[in-house]
């Protein structure tokens, strides 16, 4: 099994690629989006302005550990994207709150 990264460089990691790299999203993500009215832009800031506080969790789905980051929202609004680094240039948001 893979081992987890560390807090500082999952951070690192999930910053680099919300910059320069692929951002993509679940249909449970997107639904929740949806639902607590957050756009991309929330997303965006809560991935490159956050932070890892938990330790991370092992997602048989996506065979990755998921990564909990808390962060805000465009309007300051405190919230948490639950990831999964999938590569170098790619995360994958499994669900917003």
């Amino acid at each position: 099994m893979i081992e987890p990264l560390s807090s500082s460089e999952a951070i690192r990691r999930i910053r680099e690629i919300a910059n320069l790299g692929s951002v993509q999203t679940t249909g449970h993500c997107r639904k929740r989006m949806a639902e607590r009215g957050l756009g991309f832009q929330d997303l965006l800031s809560i991935l490159l302005n956050g932070e890892i506080k938990s330790q991370p969790e092992y997602d048989p789905k996506h065979d990755q550990f998921r990564y909990r980051v808390d962060g805000n929202t465009i309007d300051g609004d405190s919230a948490v994207a639950i990831t999964v680094i999938v590569s170098s240039r790619s995360v994958l948001i499994v669900t917003i709150f």
